[in-house]
């Protein structure tokens, strides 16, 4: 919960030492905040430190900015794309992603590790805020089938008062072909 938000997540059930976060960003539009991310992660092993790696990558997998970092045994440390929190350097982070940039965050570590991303919004009459669990993203770990139980697109006049967004990433080196089918309650394709 923030003042003007709450979301949910579901846990990790185990780490693993490279995690894939497939949407973060920050955005700065016109002087207003639309969207800023806080990158949590945790060092799961109870007695040594963790050695992080941080690469930004652009949508098209380009790499945006790289920092390493270290978090004590079982501890957690965020990092912000809008206050300056605990990240080594936001200068730097700041600039190499600048202030309109959306993509994506792949961490590496020596020891397992967890992460979350908080993503907040912030449109003209709008505020919210989704948490997402970052998936590992070792070789074979990904899926070929991904399933959306609730995604929706409820328009009123003129107006959305419901709407979802679909981020997939290819953790692959190799081109991915994608194919998406939209299912109406019943079950039939649309």
């Amino acid at each position: 919960h923030w003042e003007n938000f709450s979301s949910a997540y579901e846990s990790s059930a185990s780490g693993a030492t490279e995690l894939t976060c497939p949407w973060v960003s920050r955005r700065k539009i016109a002087g207003d905040w639309v969207q800023s991310v806080g990158l949590i992660v945790q060092n799961l092993s109870s007695s040594t430190t963790a050695n992080i790696s941080v690469t930004w990558k652009n949508r098209d997998g380009t790499t945006a900015f790289t920092f390493n970092h270290t978090i004590a045994a079982l501890a957690a440390q965020g990092y912000n794309t809008r206050v300056r929190a605990n990240t080594p350097d936001p200068d730097a982070l700041w600039a190499g992603l600048g202030d309109d940039w959306n993509g994506a965050a792949v961490i590496t570590s020596d020891q397992p590790i967890a992460a979350v991303v908080d993503m907040n919004w912030r449109r003209a009459g709008e505020q919210a805020a989704n948490t997402y669990r970052c998936e590992a993203s070792t070789s074979g770990s990904g899926s070929q089938n991904l399933f959306y139980a609730d995604v929706n697109r409820i328009k009123s006049g003129d107006a959305y008062q419901k709407y979802s967004s679909i981020i997939a990433q290819n953790i692959s080196t190799t081109p991915a072909n994608v194919s998406i089918k939209w299912y109406d309650r019943d079950g039939t394709l649309k």
